[in-house]
């Protein structure tokens, strides 16, 4: 489904929880209900709103440490991460581009033995999505650290539970 943006308030990130307002129209009338969605479904996925690596870097380095945040997922976290992901970061890397999100770089520390891998994304209205996902954390294989920088506060529980929905235990 594409959304149509001609009447879309870009100056202001979406509200959280994020819904869709539908309307269905049968022979016998016209219905109107309201669908949870999550942010990842608001990234745009057209040529012009994709990020270049020097975006990415001015972004990134343009957020101060006080809209940086981080989320652990496996390990001791209470975020369970998702079992399924067998080759953790091969299996992340493909979630994540199945959902819109970019690889802006992957690499590997050299002490630590740790994937770095930076994603990003624009939403429909231009706000820029940035995230790095570490693994392993704390020596685990099976545990990741995500930290992202958000440009507005209200994206940062949008963001948060779109994470929670791609990388989390779906149990």
């Amino acid at each position: 489904m594409k959304i149509d943006k001609k009447n879309a308030d870009v100056k202001a990130p979406p509200k959280s929880p994020f819904t869709l307002q539908l309307a269905l129209k049968s022979s016998l009338d016209v219905f109107y209900f309201t669908v949870p969605c999550e942010l990842h479904s608001l990234i745009g996925r057209e040529q012009n709103q994709k990020i270049s690596k020097d975006e990415f870097k001015k972004f990134w380095d343009s957020l101060g440490q006080e809209k940086t945040y981080t989320m652990d997922f496996g390990g001791s976290s209470q975020l369970k991460l998702y079992p399924g992901f067998d080759s953790v970061t091969e299996d992340i890397q493909a979630c994540l581009e199945k959902n819109g999100f970019a690889l802006m770089a992957k690499t590997t520390k050299q002490q630590t033995g740790q994937t770095m891998m930076y994603f990003s994304a624009k939403t429909v209205n231009g706000l820029p999505l940035l995230f790095e996902v570490a693994n392993p954390h704390n020596g685990d294989d099976k545990s990741i650290q995500v930290t992202y920088k958000i440009p507005v506060a209200p994206l940062k529980p949008l963001l948060e539970n779109s994470l929670k929905y791609l990388f989390g235990d779906r149990n």
